[in-house]
């Protein structure tokens, strides 16, 4: 029974193996939350996703920006974009999806 055990935790360890972890670790990029993240259902290599931050006041940052990222490899890297937020609003819980068509919405 151990020995099957044994076999059993080795192959789920070989399976896990396969994917990649991608990191946003760039000096500006500090404490994103709310994030959502949408796979295109035509093209599955184009991923979406949006979040928000909360900016550096101190360092003369908006209180909250607003951030979009977009990956057309998978998820292996990423494009990140600030969105402005001159008028300094709060919002949260962003979503992003696609429609059957392949149609992004934020």
């Amino acid at each position: 029974m151990k020995h099957l055990f044994f076999v059993m935790l080795l192959s789920l360890s070989v399976v896990a193996q396969n994917y990649h972890i991608a990191t946003l670790s760039e000096d500006w990029f500090k404490r994103p939350v709310e994030p959502s993240i949408a796979i295109n259902p035509t093209n599955p290599d184009n991923i979406i996703g949006a979040s928000i931050r909360y900016g550096d006041t101190d360092a003369g940052e908006t209180r909250v920006v607003n951030m979009r990222y977009h990956s057309s490899d998978g998820g292996k890297t990423w494009k990140i974009i600030t969105e402005m937020n001159p008028e300094q609003r709060v919002q949260g819980d962003d979503v992003m999806t696609f429609n059957a068509d392949g149609i992004a919405y934020h």
